[in-house]
């Protein structure tokens, strides 16, 4: 009988072993080509892509923005409505040519739009994230450092997804 304990024992050991691999062997696959839209519990803003464009030291990131306004009120889509954060919860600024004007989404409104950010090189140190009015945040960028040298200057890298450096990694002059 103690023979037979020992041999289930083992059997059991073998199948929690074997799910164990399995579990780690699936969490080791590339989760930004499932993921390729980041979208808020609520469903009002959907991040689809994000386009980083190298200016020397620093960068220009466009976000496709899918949002919808739920409110009575026109949306202006800059800050305070729209604020990009970076790891340290500091407001990354957005970019905006002179004779341009942040894009307004009409009450009741869903649109999507290109909104452009200035970056430093700081910023890419960390995560990025994006918030949308009162919707929890969007995660534009996870934590591992992008290094701004894997661009050329003027270059564009286009990313689906948080996960930048499984896009490009370790690819310096391209």
């Amino acid at each position: 009988m103690t023979r037979h304990l020992r041999g289930s024992e083992f059997a059991s050991s073998m199948i929690v072993l074997s799910i164990l691999v399995i579990s780690a062997l699936l969490s080791g696959c590339d989760k930004s080509d499932r993921q390729v839209a980041t979208t808020t519990p609520s469903g009002n803003a959907e991040l689809r892509n994000s386009t980083l464009t190298r200016d020397y030291q620093n960068a220009r990131l466009v976000l496709d923005l899918s949002v919808r306004n739920t409110t009575l009120q026109p949306r202006r889509l800059a800050p305070p409505f729209i604020r990009l954060l970076d790891a340290n919860d500091a407001e990354i600024p957005p970019f905006f040519l002179a004779f341009s004007q942040p894009p307004t989404l009409a009450p009741g409104t869903s649109e999507t739009h290109e909104l452009a950010f200035w970056l430093d090189e700081s910023h890419l140190a960390g995560e990025i994230w994006l918030v949308v009015g009162e919707e929890d945040p969007l995660p534009v960028k996870d934590a591992d450092p992008f290094e701004l040298d894997l661009i050329d200057n003027q270059a564009s890298r286009h990313f689906k997804g948080p996960h930048w450096q499984q896009h490009y990694p370790e690819q310096p002059g391209q």
